[in-house]
């Protein structure tokens, strides 16, 4: 069996939207009604996550 050279190696991540830092006490303004308040039956901020290996030979 011929053996195979791996000529380089990636892994990676990336993340969006995982947490938010801020000081500010009001609603989300991302999640607001067209009248401007609080959205309560609205959708929540969504979240991405991405992992992945790229290979090379």
């Amino acid at each position: 069996m011929k053996r195979v050279k791996l000529r380089s190696l990636r892994a990676y991540a990336t993340a969006f939207n995982v947490a938010i830092f801020s000081k500010y006490s009001g609603p989300n303004p991302e999640n607001v009604s067209q009248l401007g308040r609080d959205n309560i039956n609205g959708y929540p901020t969504p979240r991405s996550y991405t992992l992945g290996v790229t290979a090379e030979f």
